[in-house]
């Protein structure tokens, strides 16, 4: 959501200065919906789609999600959640990437958002990833086996229960991101680090705490 509204902000200032205070004030107020419209838009979408009745049954396992069933059948209870703390984890070469390019790469095909890990049906800068809220019961153990590097992060989301990890988990996209604090972890020294500290964190429920405000 923060580039939508870096966007709305060059666009108020480019139509004051085009056209003045008092005319730009209309031009500006139908930016302004357009911009409303395009958030809600995003997020209602996937909640709708992840929403719908289940068409085929499922079990609790990895196994069925690389089967082609789509994705709203693994999941239950979409709502939108504003501004909410969570943990993206990843691995040695996609840290990097989101590093330099941020969370560029999502999934765009929401039929495949069950496993984000399968690159087939499309991934772009538009794309969703997943994050663990900060009460879920995979951060309270540290072989989850989702990487050894991650991010801590802000962001608007849509909450949801994900049947297949039985577990709630959020989707973001990159542009909903106002917070993000890269972190990883140290097996020799087994201790948490941050990029932005030189600071190390016997747990990541430490490291959560200090910068989770």
């Amino acid at each position: 959501m923060n580039e939508l509204l870096k966007t709305y902000k060059t666009f108020v200032d480019s139509v004051y200065t085009k056209f003045g205070k008092a005319a730009a004030k209309p031009i500006i107020r139908e930016g302004f919906k357009a911009l409303c419209e395009a958030i809600d838009d995003n997020m209602v979408k996937l909640v709708e789609y992840l929403n719908q009745p289940a068409d085929t049954p499922i079990h609790n396992s990895y196994g069925v999600l690389m089967t082609g069933r789509k994705a709203f059948n693994y999941f239950e209870n979409a709502s939108i959640k504003e501004g909410m703390w969570g943990v993206h984890f990843t691995y040695l070469e996609p840290f990097y990437y989101i590093l330099e390019e941020g969370f560029s790469n999502g999934t765009t095909n929401l039929d495949q958002l069950a496993y984000t890990g399968n690159y087939e049906g499309g991934r772009g800068k538009d794309g969703w990833f997943f994050a663990l809220p900060l009460d879920s019961k995979y951060l309270k153990s540290y072989d989850m086996g989702y990487g050894d590097y991650g991010f801590l992060i802000k962001t608007d989301c849509v909450l949801v229960d994900h049947l297949g990890d039985g577990d709630t988990e959020m989707l973001f996209r990159g542009s909903d991101v106002s917070t993000m604090i890269p972190f990883m972890y140290d097996e020799d020294a087994e201790v948490w680090k941050t990029e932005n500290d030189n600071a190390e964190y016997a747990t990541l429920e430490e490291l959560i705490a200090k910068y989770a405000k």
